[in-house]
């Protein structure tokens, strides 16, 4: 009788840890992103961790890339994915994605295969920003350029496209934003070549929980 009791106690103690267990791996997941990480590196890991995962409340937030890095140091988010990651820093690569010279195609730099960052400087622009402080602009400045003749500035990669196609003026893109579709334009390679990369960090101020974990955990195998 003591013998079958003690085993029911244990049992239940089991039990116990078990929904434990599912409570702690359950509750939600707050990740951080800029538009474009969501519309091309990420749905692969999203659809993964949801079908592995789903019992875990997934909560996707769209921000620029500087509010990312805010959010992650505020510990307002989970997880977040940086833009160019320090090689010493603890982010997970999730990919990277060359930076492109988009032209019209009847513009006289569209018969190179390589085209320099001074040499698109003096052109008519179409500045995208993509929501991110890294752009354009800001690759010009790093170069000790600048641009002299922004015709429009835009947030979005895909009416950065459209105005180039209309002759508005060139533009640099991601080459992960181009369109299937590229009639009327031509695309340049950037001499010397420059890629952006993407990194999952979790947040700075706290461990990981048990479900961010999960995610890092796949993110890593991916």
């Amino acid at each position: 009788m003591h013998h079958a009791q003690a085993v029911a106690s244990h049992l239940d103690a089991i039990r116990r840890e078990a929904r434990a267990s599912r409570s702690e791996e359950a509750g939600s997941l707050r990740l951080a992103a800029f538009l474009s990480v969501f519309a091309t590196v990420l749905p692969p890991l999203l659809r993964r961790f949801r079908t592995r995962h789903p019992e875990v409340a997934l909560v996707a937030l769209e921000a620029d890339d500087r509010e990312v890095e805010t959010w992650l140091a505020e510990g307002a988010v989970d997880l977040g994915v940086v833009l160019n990651p320090a090689a010493d820093s603890d982010a997970i690569l999730l990919g990277q994605d060359a930076w492109i010279a988009l032209l019209p195609a009847a513009h006289p730099l569209a018969r190179h295969r390589e085209v320099t960052l001074d040499r698109l400087a003096s052109e008519p622009f179409v500045l995208a920003t993509g929501g991110c402080h890294l752009h354009a602009g800001a690759l010009m400045r790093a170069a000790g350029l600048s641009l002299a003749d922004i015709r429009i500035e835009v947030r979005d990669w895909a009416s950065a496209v459209a105005l180039v196609r209309e002759g508005i003026g060139v533009g640099i893109v991601p080459e992960s934003t181009l369109p299937e579709s590229r009639k009327g334009l031509k695309t340049v390679a950037l001499a010397p070549a420059i890629s952006r990369r993407f990194g999952l960090r979790a947040s700075f101020t706290r461990s990981p929980s048990r479900a961010a974990t999960l995610f890092l955990d796949l993110a890593r195998q991916a």
